[in-house]
């Protein structure tokens, strides 16, 4: 897929359960140590790192880098099940370079939802389940938490000229967490939950 030609129609195989794409032609990890300023409870992150090896957090397959514009880039994201203190394992979360360009999420397995956040600081959140298609808007960030006992995977599709912005949310959390409350997953403020933990 590197090169200058047009790419052949094809399929591409996807393991639903894992994510992994054996055609991809671009994969990465990330472990709980790429991660840091993200999460409410910065003593459990490192008390994780350190007793657990530096685990990965999550992983991403992608097809098709060929970066011709008006194509299509596509792949999966894997979320390992897992917290963090009371909070939820999540992904580091980016805006597009081009702004005004949207993407759509499709999960296959698992459960989990999308942090949504505006310059402004509006903020929102949408469900990542399957059955669903999560549609990511131009102009919003957009970052992915896992819920659920198993690994969240999911289908991600946007335009290759959208790229990825991951500077912008660099070292720091979303105005909204996903953490568990009485065995269940409860989005909240960070503020409130920054607040209830210095008191």
């Amino acid at each position: 897929m590197k090169n200058s030609e047009s790419p052949f129609p094809c399929s591409v195989a996807i393991a639903a359960d894992t994510g992994i794409i054996p055609e991809a032609t671009a994969h990465y990890q990330k472990r709980l140590s790429d991660l840091r300023g993200l999460f409410l409870d910065p003593e459990s992150l490192e008390r994780r790192i350190r007793e657990e090896n530096d685990p990965v957090c999550y992983e991403n397959y992608a097809f098709n880098d060929n970066q011709a514009e008006g194509d299509l880039f596509f792949g999966t994201t894997i979320i390992y099940p897992g917290k963090v203190g009371l909070e939820y394992h999540l992904t580091r979360g980016h805006y597009h370079r081009k702004r005004d360009h949207a993407e759509t999420y499709q999960a296959l397995s698992g459960r989990g939802y999308v942090l949504f956040e505006r310059k402004d600081g509006t903020s929102c959140t949408a469900e990542l389940i399957p059955g669903k298609v999560t549609y990511v808007p131009p102009f919003w960030a957009h970052r992915s938490v896992n819920i659920s006992d198993v690994p969240l995977v999911f289908l991600w599709t946007c335009p290759v000229e959208a790229g990825h912005d991951y500077e912008a949310l660099a070292g720091r959390g979303m105005r909204q967490v996903v953490v568990e409350r009485n065995g269940r997953a409860s989005i909240e403020e960070r503020e409130a939950c920054v607040s209830a933990r210095q008191h």
